[in-house]
């Protein structure tokens, strides 16, 4: 594992033009990047897509970033505002309409293990709350980073978890007692 450290100083390098520091930050944080695009538009294509873009135009806006710390954050922010982006850019509304039919599908499925039922139900959580608990859990990103990454306060995160697994235990609960 890389320290926090040394990605820093990758950053740091990448900001005055280092190539390889480019690179190593791209080899190190590129599959989280696309876990995360993918699991805001689940669409294969559109989030690597949307991460080519995030990378592309980060090569030349680098240098705006202020603090190193926060290069992860700042990443992610951007590949959700892309991903948002390439929604508002479809050309109809069809995709979303049978992305909508698909979830009502869906709903009615009952998933056998219990790793798919939890990510089965966080993935019909309102958004705000699947993407907290996705940074939180498994991006493993501080309640700070979260809130750089959604526009809110830290307590905003806290209360979208705080919800969003207040919710999850009611919905197993439920589903046990059957």
């Amino acid at each position: 594992m890389v320290s926090q450290g040394e990605i820093d100083a990758l950053v740091i390098a990448a900001q005055t033009g280092n190539k390889q520091a480019l690179e190593l930050l791209f080899e190190y944080y590129q599959p989280d990047f696309l876990r995360f695009a993918y699991k805001l538009c689940s669409d294969q294509q559109q989030a690597k897509d949307a991460v080519q873009d995030v990378w592309l135009k980060s090569v030349t806006t680098l240098n705006r970033l202020e603090d190193p710390r926060t290069f992860r954050a700042w990443m992610f922010r951007a590949i959700k505002w892309r991903v948002m982006d390439g929604f508002r850019r479809q050309k109809t509304r069809e995709r979303a309409a049978q992305n909508l039919s698909g979830l009502e599908q869906d709903c009615s499925e009952n998933p056998a293990d219990e790793h798919e039922a939890l990510q089965y139900h966080i993935d019909r959580l309102p958004e705000p709350e699947k993407e907290a608990i996705y940074l939180f859990y498994q991006s493993d990103l501080s309640l700070a980073e979260i809130a750089a990454i959604q526009g809110v306060p830290s307590g905003t995160v806290k209360s979208r978890l705080n919800r969003a697994r207040n919710r999850l235990k009611i919905i197993l609960e439920n589903e046990d007692e059957y």
